[in-house]
């Protein structure tokens, strides 16, 4: 029974993880035209005298500004590969009640896959939720 578990897993984590190759970029947003548009300065060549008088400007490349927001949106993230396993393991648990046909231990077996699916569902629940606690807390001190 571990070995089809561990076949779940393996075949929802291969038919989700390509779905990280389909994450797009947001461009940035062009102003109107006429509103003074940006245009970007080339960068100057170096003078052959030996100074340079050169800019350079970082520029970050993370959309998020605290960690708390990275954490929150992280286990969002977390929370949308999660749930379509959960609903597996929710499936799985009532396909084993259809084919326990009254047989305790496999009964016992099928409560105890439905027990365990729906407490992993509240924890990720409870992990956002606790995430986001702390961020107000952390916020509120400063």
């Amino acid at each position: 029974m571990k070995f089809l578990h561990k076949k779940i897993i393996v075949a929802s984590v291969l038919i989700l993880l390509p779905l990280l190759s389909f994450a797009q970029a947001t461009p940035s947003p062009v102003p109107a035209p006429g509103k003074g548009t940006p245009t970007p300065s080339p960068v100057p060549a170096a003078p052959s005298g030996g100074g340079t008088n050169l800019t350079y400007e970082l520029k970050n490349p993370i959309a998020f500004n605290s960690l708390q927001d990275f954490i929150v949106a992280l286990l969002n993230v977390f929370i949308i590969i999660a749930t379509p396993i959960v609903v597996i393991f929710i499936i799985l648990a009532g396909f084993k009640y259809v084919t326990a046909r009254g047989n305790a231990s496999k009964v016992e077996e099928a409560t105890r896959a439905l027990t365990y699916a729906i407490i992993g569902g509240v924890l990720i629940i409870g992990a956002v939720a606790i995430a986001e606690i702390i961020k107000d807390l952390v916020t509120s001190f400063s």
